[in-house]
């Protein structure tokens, strides 16, 4: 297969035939015929081949930097230095396959298509990651990114495999690090330089100012509902709102380092006053935010969040749900699911997905019993996918929970 990948690079997988492959491996063309059974078989096999080496030597290496800027860094090293030092004379099967097949239906489009979408969402969890992390603007936009660090991998490789540029891949890196400057979040000014980190301090300033504006014109309140789970207190389910920053705040502080390893994939964050107006000014036109809260005497508390964010194909979101740990065990996270659920079947969405680490066995089990396929990862054996068909029918309601809205 690594022939073929090679021989692929020369000819195209258009030009890629069972008996070109066998004259270059010096075996019968009915021996090779026997094996794959067809030409389109042969370069379907060819393809994912290629892909296996592209994550091999591309994105699972990135995965052992640092959550955030670093390991999207590593992510584009390790994309130049693949296209600068290709054993391939003609650069990246892939991305070179995906000129040839961009209007021709069928299965090796459809691969190709497949492929790059997830390829496009890598990266933009990878950018994700680094906002969380405080790294870039809160205010960058994941996708529109993307769009333009795949630019810079597209003509890195043409001026590579081109033109003949033996620089493209400093050039390339030269361009990332140029964009990411423009992205780059600032320093939050503090009245008092000796404050320290303001991680997870509580800023009740931030409330009502013109970055926490009021309840959008369309705040989903028929989502609220109260639930019992045989406490001697309710517990309350809402959308979040803007003034809700304190809470969240004080929710994240609260969390056990293992809490906040698994929500965040291995890595922890600095939840500034940025952050926190992202995690509390929800667009709910494509994304939703549900909290889980109860009440002491008259302070209210949070003890869960799920949320959802619509994807750039319009049809599908990725979730995310956080517990807090001294209510790990009471069904929380299993009420915040099936409550964020059904607002995202209302607002017609296909598929909801998510990224789970593969030891945090809890999560993965409370994804099977929701009806979430678990496959794996395409970063990594330390990663699952945990995908629900929306549209597979109706989630029923857990028999522990009576919700009154």
């Amino acid at each position: 297969m690594d022939q073929a990948v090679a021989l692929a690079s020369e000819v195209g997988i258009e030009g890629l035939t069972i008996g070109a492959l066998a004259a270059r491996l010096g075996l019968s063309k009915s021996g090779l015929f026997a094996h794959f059974g067809s030409r389109e078989s042969l370069q379907l096999a060819t393809l994912k081949r290629a892909q296996d080496l592209f994550h091999a030597r591309v994105f699972r290496p990135a995965l052992a930097a640092q959550r955030g800027l670093p390991r999207l860094r590593a992510l584009f090293q390790n994309w130049f230095e693949w296209l600068d030092r290709s054993p391939r004379p003609g650069g990246c099967v892939i991305l070179a396959a995906t000129y040839e097949f961009d209007h021709r239906p069928g299965p090796i489009r459809d691969l190709l298509l497949k492929s790059q979408k997830e390829l496009r969402g890598g990266i933009a969890k990878a950018v994700r990651m680094a906002i969380d992390a405080g790294h870039l603007a809160a205010e960058t936009d994941p996708w529109q990114l993307t769009f333009e660090l795949f630019g810079i991998v597209l003509a890195a490789h043409h001026e590579r495999h081109m033109l003949d540029d033996l620089r493209a891949g400093e050039r390339g890196a030269k361009a990332f690090e140029r964009l990411i400057s423009t992205c780059r979040r600032q320093p939050a000014l503090t009245a008092d330089p000796k404050a320290g980190d303001p991680g997870f301090q509580h800023d009740r300033s931030l409330n009502g100012k013109p970055g926490f504006p009021p309840l959008p014109d369309r705040y989903p309140a028929e989502l609220t509902a109260s639930a019992s789970l045989g406490l001697n207190h309710s517990i309350t389910i809402r959308p979040i709102r803007p003034e809700d920053a304190d809470l969240t705040s004080e929710f994240a502080a609260n969390l056990s380092v293992e809490t906040r390893y698994n929500r965040f994939l291995g890595g922890g964050f600095a939840l500034t006053p940025e952050w926190l107006r992202r995690l509390t000014c929800i667009d709910f036109s494509r994304d939703m935010a549900l909290i889980a809260t109860v009440t002491f005497g008259e302070e209210e508390t949070q003890i869960g969040v799920a949320r959802y964010a619509m994807l750039e194909d319009g049809a599908s979101c990725e979730f995310a749900v956080t517990v807090a740990d001294q209510w790990h065990g009471c069904g929380i996270g299993e009420m915040l699911m099936r409550h964020l659920i059904a607002p995202a079947r209302k607002a017609g969405l296909k598929t909801m997905i998510g990224d789970v680490l593969a030891t945090n066995v809890a999560m993965l089990g409370l994804a099977r019993k929701l009806g979430f396929a678990v496959s794996a990862h395409p970063e990594g054996a330390e990663l699952k996918r945990v995908t629900l068909d929306l549209a597979a029918g109706k989630e029923q309601p857990s028999r522990r929970e009576t919700a009154t809205a």
